[in-house]
């Protein structure tokens, strides 16, 4: 599963409608929406990736990250600030050129870090720490099986 657009995190809001990812027409997804979805197609995809601002901020009170995670989802990566545009783009091609090439998801984020690194642009400075893998602690970070 792959999402890319608008999130945000609103603290104040009660648990399961913290964390939201901003669709067409101005509609909100939150953690209970995706939970609501898992429970229908009976679990979570095995990867996800959250190309969205704020999309894994705060984990531990509530948010998109313990909906796919909660459903079974393996792997996930979410930013934990605002970033912007057109280099989480850049890193999510990086990430998804390593994947294919073999790179389990753990590296794969690495060298997609490593590459906006190296790319030396002022924007991107901000973008490859936002970038976190959480994953289910019992598997291998490795590609499906």
């Amino acid at each position: 599963f792959h999402f890319t657009g608008h999130g945000k995190f609103v603290k104040n809001q009660p648990e399961g409608k913290r964390g939201r990812l901003l669709l067409y027409n101005n509609e909100e997804l939150t953690e209970n929406d995706l939970q609501k979805c898992f429970r229908k197609a009976k679990g979570a995809p095995y990867l996800v990736f959250l190309n969205a601002c704020e999309s894994a901020k705060e984990i531990y009170s509530s948010h998109l990250i313990d909906a796919f995670l909660m459903y079974g989802a393996e792997n996930i990566v979410g930013t934990v600030w605002s970033v912007y545009d057109n280099p989480s783009k850049e890193f999510a091609k990086e990430f998804y050129d390593r994947v294919v090439k073999g790179e389990n998801f753990g590296m794969a984020l690495l060298s997609a870090r490593l590459h906006m690194i190296n790319s030396r642009k002022q924007e991107d400075a901000l973008t490859w720490p936002a970038f976190i893998l959480y994953r289910n602690p019992n598997n291998d970070l490795q590609k499906p099986r």
